[in-house]
């Protein structure tokens, strides 16, 4: 049952005809104009306020490609935006995550007929540098799995499987934001003896919590960080900026020269 049913359960007393479900023909339910074709919805993840005409204005100009990007509030939480062109829309979302004011932009793109909430905001695309893999180790079966390890595998940069180009397997992966950012993960190979732990550092992060891992807040205004310290412990934070992903190694690298100064096992 819908909330808006829900509600209407709540407040209202239905009669037996108002609570029966009428079944509209499929004809009723199709738009000649492919409207959802070239839109997006999109919700900026913080407990802060979002002044929404900046954000219009700003992001407007920030999306604005072939076409004028026309960004507008959806609700209290959304706002939607339509591009001219199915390539505006693609560029846009090819370069996620976009930030406004420190703050994640989370986006979705809308099937036909669907009714979109924050519920369904609540997955966005991150390119993470994967630290510690032993050498010549590095495929893209390899990264593949360590995708889905972490969230659901997209892509990897090729030039990242090269031993020469960096000490790091970079992979843009599509991760949960209800969830702690994962640090790392105990893993094994074939053929390598020990088990050993990999290091995952995100690029283009910014507020995320120090203390609890979620996106979406700084560790001073998490309660769970708050009621630690009132409880008078302080250990050190299990999560740190040392998790943000690293400056990509220049062009024109020797591909067969292997740089071990980040921890390349």
């Amino acid at each position: 049952m819908d909330p808006i049913t829900n509600a209407l359960n709540n407040t209202l007393s239905l009669t037996e005809e108002e609570g029966s479900v009428f079944a509209l023909p499929e004809e009723a339910a199709t738009s000649s104009i492919p409207t959802s074709a070239h839109l997006i919805f999109a919700c900026v993840l913080t407990d802060n306020y979002v002044h929404k005409p900046n954000f219009i204005e700003q992001m407007s100009g920030h999306w604005e490609g072939c076409y004028p990007a026309v960004v507008s509030a959806y609700g209290e939480e959304l706002f939607k935006v339509s591009f001219g062109c199915a390539g505006d829309k693609f560029r846009v979302m090819n370069k996620e995550p976009w930030h406004f004011q420190n703050h994640l932009i989370v986006m979705h793109s809308p099937t036909a007929l669907q009714n979109v909430s924050t519920n369904d905001l609540i997955f966005t695309p991150f390119w993470v540098q994967i630290y510690r893999l032993p050498f010549l180790s590095k495929s893209k079966t390899l990264a593949r799995a360590l995708g889905n390890l972490i969230g659901e595998f997209l892509d990897v940069y090729e030039e990242s499987l090269d031993e020469g180009w960096g000490p790091f397997l970079r992979i843009r992966i599509k991760l949960p934001v209800n969830k702690p950012l994962p640090r790392g993960e105990m893993i094994s190979l074939p053929k390598v003896r020990d088990e050993f732990w990999i290091d995952f550092w995100y690029e283009h992060l910014l507020e995320f919590c120090f203390e609890c891992g979620y996106l979406g807040h700084p560790f001073e205004k998490c309660i769970k960080f708050m009621e630690r310290m009132d409880n008078g412990n302080d250990d050190d934070l299990p999560y740190g900026p040392w998790m943000k992903g690293a400056k990509l190694p220049s062009t024109g690298y020797d591909k067969y020269q292997t740089d071990f100064s980040k921890g390349n096992a």
